[in-house]
């Protein structure tokens, strides 16, 4: 039999399952808006615990609050940044249009598991609350924009280590090539048409030229800046700031920096949108690569060039393989499309301070992601 329990808000009371680390304001957002199939990357999960780990850190180290109550956020959010209790993010990505929706959920999880390390039932807010101890001196805004930062430096970082395998192989399969194109002599046909060597050596060098452009774009993603709602003075709030960058950058293992002008980072999404161009660029010239391939050994369709090829240990891409090379082909349009999604949302949306996000962050994050995939089916597919 399924055990319930109640919580109360302004607007009456829910029943929710006894064991749920959501709560009330995460169910009434289930409600409000009904779950799509599009689920957040768990890097910005991570992300987003990294920074309510670091907020409860310096909010202890400054009295803001209790030891053993941080100490229990902190140990709760451990569990979201090593991947658990992932099912319990409840909340329909799409709607939440700045992350409000998506906050709520977090505080309500983090919170629960707190009170649950504590041996306290979940729901019990008088002890810890996810308002007044999970999110003290927290800012949905500057959250939102630091955690989408973060994961996509995460990303970045395995997006390059497949693009840099592709380029390594591209440069050894141009060598074989070569050596083969060397002895068309031998060969009563029209050489032109498998010399495969140019294709690989130019593209290895457009996308080594990717390469640097991206991460030319991403060293702005290191500058941070976090503003506690819940303290009035000038002087602790930069002293807080400045303690959570640096708690930051050690838990992140990664050298963040303040942004000189912290409303800058909230008004623009500049970054982003720059960073998504230059994806969909690289998913051009990609296009383009894959195009020339089957281009240049469709033309040739004689048996004896294909086993001379074999025997030489030259590359040569089977025609039934055509399939899987245009599945990738949609992967790369799929990119293009997710950065038309960014860049139109980044223009229309209604206020400055109101910003789409996690939109923009789905978008995103999923082209990186389908990005590796596609690379890495075209290196394992076609080029190995």
């Amino acid at each position: 039999m399924n055990k319930y329990r109640i919580e109360k808000d302004e607007k009456g009371e829910i029943s929710l399952p006894e064991n749920a680390y959501y709560g009330i304001h995460t169910q009434r957002a289930i409600e409000k808006y009904p779950p799509v199939e599009i689920n957040l990357n768990p890097l910005l999960i991570k992300s987003y615990a990294y920074i309510k780990k670091a907020t409860a850190i310096i909010n202890s180290k400054f009295n803001y609050l209790n030891k053993n109550i941080a100490q229990a956020i902190i140990k709760a959010s451990d569990d979201l940044i090593n991947g658990l209790l992932l099912d319990q993010i409840k909340v329909n990505t799409l709607y939440d249009y700045d992350g409000t929706f998506l906050n709520s959920n977090l505080n309500e999880l983090i919170t629960n598991r707190a009170l649950e390390i504590l041996n306290h039932r979940p729901g019990s807010y008088n002890i810890i609350n996810p308002y007044n101890h999970t999110n003290l001196n927290y800012c949905d805004h500057s959250a939102s924009f630091t955690a989408l930062k973060i994961a996509t430096i995460y990303k970045h970082k395995n997006l390059t280590k497949k693009l840099l395998s592709l380029i390594h192989v591209l440069k050894s399969k141009a060598k074989k090539n070569n050596k083969f194109t060397k002895q068309k002599s031998l060969l009563t046909c029209n050489t032109k048409s498998i010399n495969l060597d140019k294709i690989f050596t130019y593209y290895a060098f457009i996308i080594a030229n990717h390469i640097k452009n991206l991460k030319i774009i991403l060293r702005n993603f290191y500058f941070v800046s976090f503003s506690p709602i819940s303290i009035n003075t000038k002087n602790e709030a930069q002293k807080f700031n400045t303690e959570f960058i640096k708690t930051l950058s050690q838990l992140t293992n990664l050298h963040l920096k303040k942004v000189p002008q912290p409303l800058g980072q909230i008004q623009s999404m500049y970054n982003f949108t720059y960073y998504s161009s230059s994806l969909k660029n690289l998913s051009l010239d990609l296009i383009n690569m894959s195009s020339s391939i089957m281009h240049s050994i469709s033309s040739s369709q004689n048996n004896l060039i294909e086993n001379h090829l074999s025997q030489n240990n030259a590359f040569i891409l089977p025609i039934q393989n055509y399939s899987i090379l245009e599945m990738t082909l949609t992967i790369y349009y799929q990119v293009i499309a997710n950065d038309l999604a960014i860049s139109l949302s980044s223009k229309t949306n209604s206020t400055k301070l109101n910003m789409p996000i996690l939109f923009i962050a789905n978008n995103l994050l999923s082209s990186m992601n389908i990005l590796e995939n596609a690379i890495n089916l075209f290196i394992n597919e076609y080029l190995k």
